[in-house]
């Protein structure tokens, strides 16, 4: 699929002694807590996180490993910048390798800041990415729409997905993904090959490796979809990613004439959206993003409708 949407930026470099982390990001804060993926380099560590940028006076000690290392944090307070890493990294990098995040207003309607982006090439658009790190105000959420990379992974090869997170996270995005908090869905490159829809036989890696390396907080934790859904100072954000459970992309017409892909759209994901209107403290505006072609959410207008 071809995109015109960019959005991302800047990499942590190595210094001496400790290994810094393979993989740092944060999810959407709620204003108490927040979700955190942090792999070290090494077997385990411990990951600091506090409200003082030298990692003094933590809120939060969390041993993390290689291979489990997606964690929650809670007890935080609103409308407060906190940073996070690993303990040996900081110490070694002089305090320079820091993440961070700041939690959210617990007002439904103070103002904040969202950037929107997607088609991360492996290289070439860093000027783009370290321009919204940079950012003031600073956002309080990116939103990554797709296509986080263009490996083109058409196999079930857990392994090369993790490998192109970790070179994600060793390029041009890493600032941005450390030190703003990240809604994240798939496309197409980075679930399977180009074009590819949930027959790839990528599937089943591309999942596995979603949720071992992304801080998502997922509608059904032990589902098929990474479809998700987030309040934030009465903003309602929806990502669906609903392509990646559908066979193809092919609009298909069923005996009543409704337009349909599977059951995912026409059942389940609306009937999750109607779940996630309800919850909202105050009745969102109806705005949708999707992906082109016929498979996608453009093609489900009762859907849209129905859903919200």
């Amino acid at each position: 699929m071809s995109c015109s949407l960019l959005v991302l930026l800047a990499m942590a470099g190595g210094v001496g002694g400790a290994l810094a982390p393979t993989v740092s990001w944060a999810g959407i804060p709620t204003t108490t807590g927040v979700r955190l993926a942090v792999q070290p380099a090494d077997e385990s560590a411990s990951l600091v996180v506090s409200a003082r940028r030298d990692l003094s006076a933590p809120v939060a000690t969390i041993r993390v490993t290689r291979d489990k290392f997606v964690v929650d944090v809670q007890g935080l307070a609103p409308e407060t910048q906190y940073y996070y890493g690993l303990a040996a990294d900081y110490a070694a990098a002089g305090g320079a390798r820091a993440a961070e995040f700041r939690t959210p207003s617990a007002s439904p309607r103070a103002p904040f800041r969202v950037a929107v982006g997607a088609c991360g090439w492996s290289s070439g658009n860093g000027a783009v990415f370290a321009n919204i790190a940079e950012l003031e105000p600073r956002p309080l959420v990116f939103i990554h729409a797709g296509d986080l990379h263009y490996q083109d992974i058409g196999e079930d090869s857990l392994p090369r997905f993790e490998a192109a997170f970790q070179g994600v996270h060793a390029g041009e995005a890493a600032q941005l993904f450390r030190t703003v908090p990240l809604m994240y869905t798939w496309d197409d490159h980075d679930f399977g090959d180009n074009n590819a829809m949930g027959s790839s036989p990528s599937r089943s890696a591309a999942l596995a490796a979603f949720r071992k390396y992304v801080p998502a907080t997922l509608a059904g934790e032990a589902g098929e979809g990474v479809y998700q859904s987030y309040e934030v100072q009465g903003v309602l954000f929806i990502v669906t990613g609903a392509g990646h459970v559908c066979a193809t992309k092919t609009c298909v017409r069923n005996a009543g004439g409704r337009v349909a892909c599977g059951s995912y759209q026409t059942f389940a994901d609306v009937h999750w959206l109607q779940t996630c209107a309800r919850r909202a403290t105050r009745a969102p505006e109806r705005h949708w993003g999707s992906g082109k072609g016929s498979g996608f959410w453009g093609c489900f207008h009762g859907g849209r409708s129905g859903g919200l």
